[in-house]
């Protein structure tokens, strides 16, 4: 029979290979912390390996980084698309030349969508706020917001009066075919004093023919 005793040379039972039951000699620790820990040198493997049947094998490699998500996309302008009004762009000033802007202005807001406020409670809207020179008159302001289809009485524009808690009423209505479209904007009361002074801004809905 084999004898059961602790082997310097081999670090383990000579009789099975079983790690001894007794304690280890002295310098198994100093031997342990330069194998990884092991107090069996021989089953000690580098940092980055994994047993495998005797010998080792690497790990796999680490997934690849998740790739970013894809930025949100961008808010609709009210200045753009559906909401395009022709009368935003200045046309025919060549390069280095500047344009004279009238002195006052007034404030619009311009609401979109063909519904007025006035007709749905609660109605949420897009709305495109302008400054609007004072001295144009309001048949040049409907030609403007593109209001240009059809016969003169089917182009115009209506203030809408907000009036809190949600609620507007019906303004002054304005189309292309009435005298008063030859007034300008100041003179039917949309001044400088609107938006920018201490009246509120005029809100319009525009009708097109």
């Amino acid at each position: 029979m084999a004898a059961h005793g602790w082997n310097p040379d081999a670090r383990y039972m000579t009789a099975n290979g079983e790690p001894p039951l007794q304690a280890p000699p002295p310098y198994a620790a100093a031997m342990a912390g330069a194998n990884g820990g092991s107090l069996r040198p021989d089953l000690a493997f580098a940092a980055g390996t994994l047993p495998y049947f005797g010998g080792y094998q690497p790990q796999p490699p680490a997934p690849p980084a998740p790739e970013p998500p894809d930025p949100p996309a961008p808010i609709l302008n009210a200045n753009v698309g559906p909401y395009d009004l022709p009368g935003i762009r200045v046309d025919g000033i060549d390069p280095g030349v500047n344009y004279l802007y009238p002195e006052k202005h007034t404030t619009l807001h311009v609401i979109h969508g063909g519904i007025a406020p006035y007709d749905v409670a609660g109605l949420l809207f897009h709305f495109t706020i302008l400054r609007v020179p004072c001295n144009i008159t309001v048949a040049e302001l409907i030609h403007q917001l593109g209001a240009r289809g059809g016969g003169d009485e089917q182009n115009g524009v209506t203030e809408c009066l907000e009036i809190g808690g949600g609620r507007w009423v019906k303004g002054i209505s304005v189309f292309k075919s009435d005298e008063m479209a030859n007034q300008t904007l100041g003179q039917l009361g949309w001044d400088d004093s609107r938006g920018h002074g201490p009246l509120p801004p005029v809100w319009i809905a525009v009708s097109r023919g």
